[in-house]
């Protein structure tokens, strides 16, 4: 798979709206931990600095699937 497959999938836009539309529907417990960052943004905590790592592992995992540059 590469970037076009991720656009042809989840539609355009910018690439981490595209991510997380993936980490979402294809990483078992994304749609919870995107819906829970989402509850905690504002706070910063030791949990949400947590839930931005997992996510960023999340990440990773989607641009690996579809062979996108790790880093933009």
């Amino acid at each position: 798979m590469n970037t076009k497959d991720l656009k042809d999938k989840y539609g355009e836009g910018k690439t981490r709206g595209i991510i997380n539309r993936a980490i979402r529907a294809e990483i078992p417990g994304g749609a919870e931990l995107l819906d829970l960052m989402d509850r905690l943004s504002g706070t910063d905590t030791d949990i949400t600095r947590s839930l931005v790592a997992i996510r960023q592992q999340m990440e990773l995992e989607i641009r690996k699937r579809y062979d996108m540059p790790t880093s933009e």
